[in-house]
């Protein structure tokens, strides 16, 4: 969920996470949530340009999708 950061500025829903696999490289990142209304463009923009995936719904639901962009060793 959101919280404020040390600055007191509120940080948007995120979840930090690790995928390994034997012949890949670690991927260590974070991904946001398309369409949550305390994302700014500019943080969109920010943890797009640091390689972090997006979470983008599917349908009226709950339901998300993460692309996992694995690199060969």
């Amino acid at each position: 969920g959101p919280y404020p950061d040390d600055n007191g500025e509120i940080v948007p829903r995120h979840i930090h996470f690790n995928v390994s696999a034997p012949g890949y490289r670690d991927f260590n990142a974070e991904f946001v949530f398309e369409g949550d209304p305390l994302l700014t463009d500019a943080q969109r923009d920010a943890a797009l340009g640091q390689g972090h995936p997006l979470a983008t719904r599917l349908g009226a639901g709950n339901n998300y999708r993460v692309e996992i962009p694995l690199q060969r060793q």
